[in-house]
């Protein structure tokens, strides 16, 4: 089954682990339909992790509005995270 460029992306974003940088950049450098790109990675609920791996692997910013997005998704994210966090230190602390 051949992927399209959209879905190599949508992988490649997720590998936060051991991102392919070289190929990520030469993904975003393609036009592409970034709609689609976005909403794989807000379906599969890796777009926090996307924002992350594209900052990580140093990409230039290449369209605006769906870099945006990823960062507000990735903010949300690390909010409800530290919130989770604090949360679950208090119940442990009321635990003790």
């Amino acid at each position: 089954m051949n992927k399209t460029l959209e879905q190599e992306l949508v992988l490649e974003l997720s590998q936060f682990r051991n991102p392919n940088a070289n190929r990520i950049k030469e993904l975003v450098s393609e036009k592409l339909d970034w709609a689609e790109v976005l909403g794989h990675l807000i379906y599969n609920r890796t777009a926090g992790i996307a924002y992350h791996v594209l900052r990580q692997s140093e990409a230039p910013f290449f369209n605006r509005e769906f870099e945006f997005g990823l960062f507000l998704i990735h903010e949300i994210q690390r909010q409800r995270t530290e919130s989770h966090r604090i949360h679950i230190t208090q119940l442990a602390e009321a635990m003790e």
